[in-house]
C-alpha cells in the first residue's frame, strides 16, 4: 500500500515535467532515486533466480516451492510496470536517468553479462537471463 502510494507521487512529480522539479531529481540526495530503484530491480532478478535454481529437479519427495519465486516474478513484474508508466511519460530526463541506472546497475552487470561471460562464473543463468530480456522486450517499447 505504501509503495503504490510513493508510485502514484513520483509519477505525479514527473508528469509536471517542470524544469525546477526536474533540476531537483538531478540533484543529490534525489538524484539516486533512480539508482536505488535499478538496485532493487536488481535484487529482484537475482531473487527469482535464487529461486529457480533451489527448486530440485527430479527428486520425487521433495515438494516443489514455487511460491517465493512465483511472488517474485509478480514483484519483477510490478517493478516492470512501473518502469514502463515512468517511460510513458514525457519527461526526457526522468527517462534518461531511468534508461541510464537500468542498464548500468542491472541489466549490463547481471543479465547481459550472464549472457555472454567467458571467464567468470555468471550473476545469473541463462534461462532466467532471457525471461528477463523477453519480458522486458515486451513491456518496454522504449
Amino acid at each position: 500500500m505504501v509503495r503504490n502510494a510513493v508510485k502514484i507521487i513520483v509519477l505525479s512529480m514527473l508528469k509536471l515535467n517542470e524544469p525546477a522539479l526536474n533540476q531537483l531529481f538531478m540533484d543529490l540526495p534525489f538524484c539516486s532515486f533512480f539508482i536505488h530503484f535499478a538496485l532493487y530491480f536488481r535484487d529482484k532478478i537475482i531473487e527469482i533466480d535464487q529461486n529457480y535454481t533451489a527448486i530440485p529437479g527430479s527428486d520425487k519427495n521433495k515438494h516443489r516451492k514455487f511460491d517465493p519465486m512465483f511472488n517474485n516474478m509478480e514483484d519483477f513484474q510490478d517493478l516492470l510496470d512501473y518502469a514502463e508508466e515512468i517511460f510513458q511519460i514525457d519527461n526526457k530526463i526522468a527517462n534518461e536517468a531511468l534508461t541510464n541506472a537500468l542498464l548500468s546497475y542491472c541489466y549490463y552487470p547481471v543479465v547481459i553479462c550472464s549472457l555472454v561471460c567467458i571467464k567468470k562464473k555468471p550473476v545469473v543463468s541463462l534461462n532466467t537471463s532471457f525471461y528477463i530480456l523477453i519480458h522486458t522486450f515486451k513491456n518496454l517499447s522504449h
